[in-house]
């Protein structure tokens, strides 16, 4: 029995109600796992960065907070990494996840409901109460990154360097006057 299935604007189209519940379970289905997979390589990925930055700390440096061999460390990882991996290995990628790991000493307090990206703009706040305060929030809000980024330079980054991420002058709270606020609100 042939379905009579007609297109618009590349859509399939038919009155089979159960044909058309099949697709949407199909399709479902497919979110679902595409979700799922996202969920899991964010998961690994944000573990493999903390783990990196564990090595360089702990194995690399003995557990030191500053390197033995200086910047040199880190600039030699970059490049034998790079070479060997490809993308994701500069210094300063380095230099973060080594400061991820020693931010969040234990695996266990990381959010998996943040990715790397999110990380990576937080561990760039100069105050642990500012970063953790956006952590809550953005977990909070489901801020993606562009959310975030905007919402920290907005009040700390913009009000101490005056320029929103896009270059445009920024009216955003000053320092001192976002710190205080920030321990009102954590208190």
């Amino acid at each position: 029995m042939k379905q009579d299935l007609t297109t618009t604007n590349g859509f399939l189209q038919t009155d089979d109600s159960e044909y058309m519940r099949l697709v949407s379970l199909i399709s479902g289905l497919w979110e679902k796992a595409r979700e799922k997979a996202a969920l899991a390589i964010n998961t690994e990925l944000l573990d493999a960065n903390w783990q990196t930055g564990r090595y360089i700390v702990e194995f690399e440096q003995g557990g030191n907070t500053k390197a033995r061999y200086g910047e040199q460390l880190i600039t030699n990882l970059a490049k034998d990494l790079t070479h060997l991996k490809g993308r994701g290995f500069s210094r300063s990628n380095l230099n973060y996840m080594r400061k991820l790991y020693l931010t969040f000493p234990k695996s266990e307090t990381l959010s998996h409901q943040l990715t790397w990206s999110h990380y990576f703009e937080l561990l760039k706040c100069d105050d642990e109460l500012e970063m953790h305060f956006y952590m809550k929030e953005c977990i909070k809000e489901g801020w993606r990154v562009r959310e975030l980024k905007r919402q920290i330079y907005r009040y700390c980054v913009g009000g101490k360097k005056g320029r929103t991420p896009d270059g445009v002058r920024s009216s955003g709270y000053r320092q001192s006057t976002l710190c205080s606020t920030l321990s009102t609100i954590l208190a």
